[in-house]
């Protein structure tokens, strides 16, 4: 019975392993999807007229806390590879809208009375719009306390977990 028990925790671990692996590893896989009707894949030329197009950006300006920020911002946002930087001033929504935009990588830069300068990094894709989000820190916080963990974090419970799950493969 011990015997028969020890397997069945054993195969458990195994399974609850693979069931966690394939989710944790589920978004790297590219989704397939069977083309409606025959169609034939897209040409490269297609797939260069997709990116090719241009876009609305909106730039949503909020505070660490998440509530939209309440007194005026400048935005400006600049692509990595050439071109000219925009810019705008965030409106009563908090929120800076750029049309034409092509999609790719930008720096984007907000700067608000009262809260620290902000630039972060964003990678631009969509079909007809696209949101980014920016965070500011009122000016005195010290903002190197509220950035998150660097790296996949992992809760101690999960963690045990794997490894268990790793120690009965062997």
């Amino acid at each position: 019975m011990l015997a028969i028990s020890l397997s069945h925790h054993r195969l458990r671990l195994i399974a609850s392993a693979i069931t966690l692996s394939a989710l944790l590893l589920w978004p790297c896989h590219p989704l397939r999807a069977q083309l409606a009707g025959g169609a034939s894949p897209l040409s490269s030329a297609e797939i260069q007229n997709s990116l090719d197009r241009s876009l609305t950006l909106f730039v949503s300006v909020r505070e660490t806390s998440g509530i939209p920020l309440s007194v005026p911002a400048i935005v400006r946002v600049s692509p990595l590879i050439g071109g000219q930087s925009l810019v705008a001033s965030v409106r009563e929504n908090s929120s800076a809208t750029f049309s034409g935009v092509k999609q790719g990588d930008y720096d984007v830069q907000v700067d608000a009375p009262g809260y620290q300068a902000n630039t972060e990094r964003i990678s631009v894709a969509g079909v007809s719009a696209y949101t980014a989000y920016i965070y500011l820190t009122p000016v005195g916080v010290d903002i190197s306390k509220n950035k998150p963990a660097a790296g996949t974090v992992m809760t101690p419970d999960l963690q045990r977990l794997l490894d268990r799950a790793f120690l009965a493969l062997n």
